[in-house]
């Protein structure tokens, strides 16, 4: 019966269309969820009083929460799997708990452009190594906030189409500092909630040049210390407007070249 009912959900989730689903209203604000389950979830983590509810807490850390799946993916994303149920690139020092990202890894990070087949906006000229992304991209670029369903911050009034930026903007903005496992640099008082993050302080800032991996441009003598900053280097000096896949702002005309120049946009215009 279980089997049954997550099916159910599953279905619902991925493969309703959006004008079909038959909503579960929240009483109590203007929340409504595809399924009761959803509804049931969302009470007990905005509506439900703290000496009301049983808690579920983490044995490794102080982290607690009302919901039992809550608590699921806190153990998953902070207190991560042995090393040897992780999968590991075999072209560089990438790791990841879960098959999928490892693909998408390897994919995007390397494969050559000539080797791979390219999802194409059928709309304008925008094409992307990854299927979800060219539909977040129709999702921003080409679908009126009235024929989808917009994604709702239930702390501000922040909202997207895309359920994965909000679920960045609470991470970014309304995360709790006290559950929150804080990796930190043993050279100076920086820290971060991510790994990947630690790993690019490190190397940019107390990483001697002599053990650093350059990464140099093939046009000038330009050499970087981090692949993401030899990238943006080429956008910015080699690559001509006609080949660039802009990187557009939604809530104004702002396009840049990229994520760092929207991001960098956004924190000082909106």
């Amino acid at each position: 019966c279980k089997r049954k009912s997550s099916l159910r959900e599953h279905i619902l989730r991925r493969h309703v269309r959006v004008d079909l689903v038959e909503w579960f209203q929240c009483e109590r604000c203007l929340y409504r969820g595809k399924t009761k389950h959803d509804l049931k979830k969302h009470k007990l983590r905005q509506h439900a009083e703290s000496n009301s509810v049983r808690w579920f807490e983490c044995e490794q850390c102080s982290y607690k929460s009302k919901v039992k799946y809550d608590l699921k993916k806190h153990r998953w994303r902070r207190h991560q799997l042995e090393p040897k149920q992780r999968f590991g690139c075999e072209q560089c020092s990438y790791r990841t708990q879960r098959k999928d990202h490892m693909k998408s890894h390897v994919l995007v990070r390397h494969t050559d452009a000539r080797a791979i087949n390219w999802f194409k906006c059928e709309q304008c000229s925008f094409k992307t190594k990854m299927k979800y992304l060219l539909k977040n991209h129709v999702l921003r670029r080409h679908t009126s906030p009235e024929h989808t369903k917009c994604f709702k911050c239930e702390l501000c009034a922040y909202e997207t189409k895309i359920k994965g930026d909000l679920r960045k903007h609470l991470a970014a903005l309304h995360r709790d500092p006290e559950s929150t496992k804080w990796l930190k640099c043993e050279h100076c008082s920086y820290k971060t909630s991510k790994s990947s993050h630690l790993k690019l302080h490190i190397v940019s800032g107390h990483t001697s040049p002599e053990d650093i991996t350059w990464y140099k441009c093939g046009r000038c003598p330009y050499q970087a210390k981090r692949q993401d900053c030899l990238k943006s280097h080429v956008l910015k000096k080699h690559t001509t407007s006609d080949n660039i896949q802009w990187v557009k702002c939604e809530q104004c005309e702002y396009k840049g070249k990229t994520k760092c120049d929207l991001k960098r946009h956004m924190l000082n215009v909106h």
